[in-house]
């Protein structure tokens, strides 16, 4: 019975999710804060599901007794991880942190005015504001005795060219719901447009209604229309507008965000080639830097060149040493990255070893930032292995996996002591499973990815090809690598 409840109970949650989304209308993006508003609400109301009728008595909640679920305990979780991620992307995402491409955007030029400005005439210089077109469009329309009372006119007013003069044009809009009823076959019959300059105001006409505009109720509604034909896109404001013929026509801009700031792993120059397959070549993939005990992700991160992570000097002050020794290390010599925190009160950390490996440039950037910059990790201090005299890091096999289009991008590295000498074992999912069918395929994919790993390592490595997905997948940082012989086998 308890069973039949929560399934009745998760139904009744799918219905109420299926109106909300086709009243509200989110894209399904993780740019669109309405999408991330509808999740979150709706990894609230499954919990309250799974949680049956725990803490739910005679109307009354009690969070002690609800708190009992673990489906519930696990939804409270996701909805925190999910909170936290929509607010860390909407802070990264803002203007004031991308305050210095928005200036980008403006190209300057220098010019003079009296050419490059050619002179108007009267009719063509834009006098009338948005407020007064609205008054003359709804006197224009008070006097059509035969639309009057079926429909008004909407309060868009586009400014465009048209025919080489400034105009406002509005579409009509139903004046109730039952007018929309009774009218809804025909369409929309007419549009304003009002000269800017001279303030004519016309009432166009058309020899076919307009079925898809802002004032439509159900599928017809311009909005609702363009978010079933395209859910992933993040629509701007609509603008009305006609063509050299008069014909109405609807401008929808699409917001299209192409600066992805990755962190975490660690980004090769292949796995960044990889997006760009994904997303585009013209898909911004930065790699940025942080750890939890430093102050969160705000360490380091790329800007447009692609040429190191700059370090926030206001708040971090970075060095390069020896793993081994603990020297510093002259400008430009790969070591571990050391960093001092200069903003941490209660917890201060003073030359803290990171255990990344990296190193550091302080000529300035083609960018013209002057802060130091740090190369992309090529490894940890912990996670390097010494196999056979050869020092080995993951980045590098990574590297070679990537090149090669018949496995994934996900690997586990073993390393063990077999008869007094180390041999490395490397796992590597398959993309298209149908290769384990074929002993001749999977024999020449294993001797060119040994062949690979050979040329880039030095060394002779062991393959095995597994099935896709069975590898374990990580949040946050992946574990790669296992070494059996610090454990004494």
């Amino acid at each position: 019975m308890k069973k039949k409840n929560i399934a009745i109970s998760f139904l009744l949650l799918l219905v109420a999710a299926g109106i909300w989304y086709y009243v509200s209308l989110p894209a399904f993006n993780i740019h669109s804060s309405g999408v991330w508003y509808f999740v979150l609400v709706l990894v609230l109301a499954v919990g309250l599901v799974l949680a049956g009728k725990k803490g739910l008595r005679y109307g009354a909640i009690d969070l002690k007794e609800m708190k009992e679920s673990k489906g519930f305990k696990w939804c409270v979780r996701l909805f925190i991880l999910l909170l936290v991620i929509y607010l860390a992307g909407t802070i990264l995402s803002s203007p004031i942190v991308n305050a210095k491409k928005y200036q980008q955007l403006l190209k300057v030029e220098e010019g003079e005015f009296t050419k490059d400005i050619e002179e108007l005439s009267f009719d063509q210089i834009p006098l009338l504001d948005k407020e007064s077109a609205q008054l003359l469009g709804d006197r224009k329309m008070g006097s059509m005795s035969d639309m009057v009372s079926q429909f008004e006119v909407d309060d868009i007013y586009s400014q465009i060219n048209y025919k080489d003069r400034p105009v406002r044009v509005s579409p009509l809009k139903y004046a109730n719901l039952i007018k929309w009823f009774t009218n809804r076959r025909e369409g929309i019959p007419a549009y304003i447009r009002i000269n800017m300059a001279t303030q004519t105001t016309e009432l166009v006409k058309l020899k076919e209604g307009i079925k898809y505009t802002t004032s439509e109720h159900l599928n017809r509604n311009i909005y609702r229309h363009l978010r079933f034909a395209h859910p992933t896109y993040i629509y701007g404001e609509l603008s009305f507008e006609i063509d050299e013929s008069g014909v109405p026509y609807w401008i929808a801009p699409v917001k299209k965000y192409n600066i992805g700031l990755f962190g975490g792993e660690g980004m090769t120059e292949p796995m960044r080639d990889e997006m760009h397959k994904v997303w585009g070549e013209n898909f911004l993939c930065t790699q940025n830097y942080g750890m939890s005990e430093l102050c969160g992700p705000g360490v380091a991160g790329e800007c447009e060149q692609l040429c190191g992570m700059h370090i926030n000097e206001d708040w971090f002050i970075p060095e390069i040493i020896d793993p081994k020794t603990e020297e510093v290390l002259p400008p430009g010599e790969k070591g571990e990255l050391v960093v001092t925190c200069l903003g941490k009160e209660a917890l201060p950390l003073v030359r803290y070893r990171t255990g990344d490996l990296t190193r550091l440039f302080y000529e300035p950037c083609k960018c013209g930032r002057t802060t130091v910059r740090m190369e992309n990790l090529s490894g940890r201090a912990d996670d390097m292995l010494v196999i056979r005299g050869v020092n080995v890091f993951p980045t590098q096999i990574e590297e070679v996996m990537l090149q090669i289009p018949e496995i994934g991008p996900h690997y586990e590295i073993v390393v063990e002591r077999k008869n007094r000498l180390d041999v490395m074992t490397i796992t590597v999912e398959l993309v298209d499973d149908r290769l384990l069918d074929s002993y001749s395929k999977l024999s020449e994919l294993e001797q060119r990815i040994k062949k690979g790993l050979k040329a880039q390592l030095g060394l002779a490595t062991q393959i095995k090809l597994v099935a896709p997905h069975s590898l374990k997948r990580f949040e946050g940082k992946a574990k790669r690598v296992t070494d059996l012989r610090k454990d004494g086998l």
